[in-house]
């Protein structure tokens, strides 16, 4: 949704063109995450593809709301994304 927000601010044309980016940039993110971050994703990964794959995608929200002037938000979403990941490197839980 951070990546909606962003798409919606980022342009300047009427407010179907917003809605329309914004949903754009979601169906963007999710398309991504069906292809390489989900449990059965159609990309295999291998190694540490898949963690790498988490953070930069939750680093794409964590950007998305730095930008759109919702920082308090970004910082909730990046302290508890870096210690989930930091968790699973820990416990050995990365999958791929």
């Amino acid at each position: 949704m951070a990546v909606g927000l962003w798409g919606y601010q980022t342009v300047s044309a009427g407010r179907w063109l917003k809605t329309g980016s914004a949903l754009g940039c979601v169906v963007v993110m999710a398309v991504l995450w069906s292809l390489f971050g989900a449990p059965c994703a159609t990309v295999p990964r291998h190694g540490g593809t898949l963690p790498a794959f988490q953070a930069a995608w939750f680093a794409v929200g964590v950007v998305a709301l730095g930008v759109s002037d919702r920082q308090k938000l970004s910082l909730a979403l990046a302290v508890p994304t870096i210690v989930n990941l930091l968790l699973v490197h820990h416990w050995h839980q990365q999958n791929g």
